[in-house]
């Protein structure tokens, strides 16, 4: 529970007491429960501490061996390389022994075990002058890893492990051309962050990790598309997006603040971005099958995992607009409706290589995503739909009467009809909520 509802449960339970709402008995126990429970603030605090503890410590050892490294023996080096690795690992024993349930001293071990492994690899490589490249070395290094998000419950490990997978991905494709081994790589710490959410889906951690995977997905995706059909990529990030947010709709939609919202804001932002985008013509140039681009290489098949993932993201998008309709949750209608809209732009543009369609009908998304979500706003007295909604109003109008001929006399007209019409809804609002 968020530290003001914590706050206000306390403050609230004194009348109720007096009222007869609740005993007295009652209350006393609540009261001692929630004031013996450390705020989430501290909980940010402590696992934060740790995690800056871990890695300055790490720097350190590195700085000092850095300066001596030159004067060691061969033997002495090769002590010192394994050394780190030890010392992390006798700490993560005692931790599992001794410290299993203190998320900070897990994150701060499991910090620790991850940085002395990639630290062992590459000084035994340069010690001993062992051949390899960057994308080996990273594919080892996360491998290796792995275990140690499991073992000592490591949300931060989990988070590096999907960097260095990330980092990985971007060297093989930009120098090999092809890695769909990357979706398995990726999937590898799914039921680590399954586990998080399903003890406690509003915990820092929970939080966290939802913010590095859904930020993490959406750079991968880009980079392990194969792009041999053009213009794949608008349905793929379309049902990405939309699929973001109705999980975050669905599932998420009772948590008590901003930042533990991560499916909801990326998934949000991201189909308003690229809704804006598309409504324009040059996304839609020279897409489909006429112009497939032949790309050989070791896996001449691998785009079929670029089909593969469209379809999974296509029925998962179509799987929870209809939970969405199913429980009433309509105001998640607007950005779940962004697959259909540019899969049937990118069908017509693809077949008939005419692409005003498409625009059209982005243009209107848009404009209707944006005008709904004022609609909801001004309905559930919310002022952060309101405003979203007249973002994306005035973003459609800016860029338009930027995109064609317009006087600067009329500009700023615009500009100043788009700042009056904020002011006065927020002023209509404020007032609506204080009269309710």
């Amino acid at each position: 529970m968020a530290d003001k509802n914590i706050k206000w449960l306390l403050n609230e339970l004194t009348s109720w007491s007096n009222e007869g709402l609740v005993d007295v008995s009652t209350a006393d126990r609540i009261r001692k429960y929630y004031e013996s429970q450390p705020s989430l603030r501290k909980k940010w605090a402590l696992v934060a501490f740790s995690i800056l503890g871990s890695l300055l410590i790490g720097a350190g050892v590195i700085l000092l061996l850095a300066h001596n490294w030159t004067d060691l023996s061969l033997s002495q080096r090769s002590v010192l390389s394994f050394a780190p690795l030890v010392i992390s690992q006798c700490l993560a024993g005692w931790v599992l022994l001794k410290r299993r349930d203190g998320a900070a001293w897990r994150e701060g071990a499991g910090i620790a075990v991850t940085l002395s492994i990639g630290a062992c690899i590459a000084l035994v490589s340069q010690t001993y002058h062992i051949p390899g490249s960057f994308d080996q070395f990273m594919l080892i290094w996360m491998l290796l890893a792995l275990p140690v998000i499991y073992l000592l419950n490591s949300s931060v490990s989990a988070a590096i492990y999907l960097a260095g997978i990330i980092s990985w991905a971007g060297y093989v494709q930009f120098h090999h051309g092809q890695v769909p081994i990357v979706w398995l790589l990726i999937a590898a710490i799914v039921p680590h962050l399954w586990l998080s959410i399903r003890r406690n889906r509003y915990d820092v951690r929970s939080s966290f990790l939802l913010w590095a995977f859904c930020i993490g997905l959406c750079i991968v995706t880009g980079i392990a598309l194969e792009k041999n059909l053009p213009g794949l990529w608008i349905p793929v990030y379309a049902s990405l997006f939309a699929s973001m947010y109705l999980a975050g709709r669905l599932y998420f939609n009772e948590v008590p603040s901003f930042w533990q919202r991560p499916l909801v804001i990326v998934g949000s932002w991201g189909t308003v971005v690229l809704s804006w985008m598309l409504t324009f013509n040059w996304p839609w140039k020279d897409i489909g099958w006429r112009f497939y681009r032949e790309r050989w290489g070791y896996f001449e098949n691998a785009a079929i995992a670029d089909y593969c993932l469209l379809s999974i993201l296509l029925i998962l998008s179509a799987v929870l607009i209809a939970r969405a309709i199913a429980g009433q949750e309509r105001s998640g209608l607007f950005f779940g409706a962004l697959p259909a809209v540019t899969v049937v732009g990118y069908a017509v543009t693809a077949a008939y290589r005419y692409d005003t369609l498409a625009v059209v009908l982005m243009n209107a998304f848009f404009v209707c995503a944006g005008v709904g979500l004022i609609g909801s706003g001004v309905k559930s007295t919310k002022l952060s739909r309101l405003n979203g909604g007249m973002l994306i109003v005035g973003a459609f109008i800016v860029s338009r009467f930027f995109d064609t001929d317009f006087d600067m006399f009329v500009r700023g007209i615009i500009f100043i009809a788009l700042g009056a019409m904020f002011l006065v809804a927020n002023v209509v609002m404020i007032r609506k909520k204080g009269r309710a």
